[in-house]
């Protein structure tokens, strides 16, 4: 059977198929791409072109020079020159600093993410768009299996995640690579290929020799995690309260009744919605954790930055603030503070963003005492970012109190720090 290209046509069912269509306004749509050079990427920014133009919108493809072999700057150049010439605009971001001698690609790999991530961050664009095809989508579930990895994680990459103020987008995960250099090969369009991809000590590039044309069919488990989903959600909604101030609070006589399964799915949501881990727990952590919380005597555990301990008659899951050490001079650009709140500051004010802890919160109970009665932990209140103004010392007093239970409205009324939940989905 012949390969064929990806058509016009066909792009746009993926996108619709992916959830794009749902969650993009055609107005101000600003669109974002990471381009390597190579097949997959450089398909996917061409035919994103002509689906962006057809709405109005932006589109800015993005190369990250991890500066990890001599010729990767050049690289990077011949992809902008590429792309300019055919009318994309197009920036590099460079890895500063010194590079990992062991686990390179992994690195490499957040790395990438954190650059894309940041400068989507800055310029306002809210959709990134990622390559990653169906040959990425095999070897993923390959190296999941061997890490013995749950149903759920089985399930692979989603085409369509929420990542704090960013929505990935990978329309091509169902698509072999062969019909990307087809649809390249129609636009005459020459791609580059990465020596590293041939380098069997990497275990992605092992797995990718191993599989071949061999494909893994993901569809069991895709259909388990969205059943999961959706009952996590509905659980949610049923049994717990989650906070604009970044916490949860948690039926602890509802989650004792769950199977232990359900516990490890529900815990492992919250944790990569509240906390401050970059991936999920491992299966072996979580059940030591769901170990530790069921125990008669559990008073508290930390895990991925959330200490979880009962209150009352709940679970309550707080950001452990002695170990929030972040403390971000303002530039006038937006930034994510903790991996929790963004911060969208004035160009003109200056100052240091940190969390309030237990100093600050003594200096705002000065100011306004009427603070005392609010109805949240204070562990919360303490693991709030704050502006701190004379060297970081003392604490700007812009913390009202409206009603006994504070909404987000309340908290800083020029909504400089918002809670921005990594819901996984």
């Amino acid at each position: 059977m012949s390969v064929k290209a990806v058509t016009a046509q066909e792009f746009e069912s993926l996108l619709y198929k992916a959830g794009f269509c749902h969650s993009a306004s055609p107005q101000n749509l600003k669109i974002a791409v990471a381009v390597s050079g190579g097949a997959d990427s450089l398909a996917l920014t061409f035919l994103l072109k002509e689906q962006i133009q057809k709405q109005r919108g932006e589109l800015v493809a993005l190369t990250v020079d991890h500066g990890l072999r001599p010729q990767s700057a050049q690289e990077a150049k011949n992809v902008q020159k590429l792309l300019k010439n055919h009318g994309i605009e197009h920036h590099i971001l460079t890895w500063q600093g010194e590079k990992p001698l062991t686990a390179i690609q992994a690195k490499a790999r957040d790395k990438r993410y954190d650059l894309l991530k940041t400068w989507c961050l800055e310029q306002g664009y809210e959709f990134l768009f990622l390559g990653h095809h169906q040959g990425d989508q095999s070897e993923t579930y390959c190296m999941r299996l061997r890490q013995n990895s749950g149903l759920l994680g089985l399930a692979c990459m989603r085409p369509l995640s929420k990542h704090r103020t960013l929505t990935l987008v990978r329309p091509f995960l169902e698509i072999p690579k062969d019909r990307l250099k087809k649809t390249l090969k129609q636009l005459q369009i020459e791609w580059v290929e990465d020596s590293g991809n041939q380098n069997r000590a990497f275990e992605r590039v092992f797995w990718r020799q191993v599989l071949g044309n061999l494909t893994p069919s993901l569809e069991l488990y895709q259909g388990v995690r969205e059943a999961y989903e959706g009952w996590i959600v509905r659980y949610l909604e049923a049994h717990a309260r989650l906070s604009d101030f970044g916490y949860v609070r948690l039926d602890q006589e509802a989650f004792a009744q769950l199977p232990e399964t359900f516990q490890g799915s529900l815990v492992s949501y919250l944790l990569q919605a509240y906390g401050v881990g970059r991936y999920p727990l491992t299966s072996r952590s979580l059940k030591g954790l769901l170990d530790k919380i069921k125990t008669s005597d559990f008073s508290a555990v930390t895990a991925q930055g959330l200490k979880i301990s009962k209150r009352k008659k709940e679970l309550l899951m707080v950001r452990e603030y002695r170990a929030i050490t972040e403390e971000t001079e303002l530039s006038g650009r937006p930034f994510m503070w903790d991996s929790r709140f963004l911060v969208t500051p004035s160009q003109n004010l200056k100052g240091i963003i940190k969390c309030i802890g237990e100093k600050g919160w003594l200096q705002l109970l000065d100011i306004n005492p009427a603070l005392k009665n609010l109805d949240v932990p204070r562990a919360v209140l303490w693991s709030l970012p704050s502006l701190w103004v004379e060297s970081g010392e003392k604490i700007h007093p812009t913390f009202k109190v409206i009603g006994k239970e504070p909404s987000k409205d309340c908290f800083y009324e020029n909504k400089m720090f918002v809670f921005k939940s990594k819901r996984p989905f």
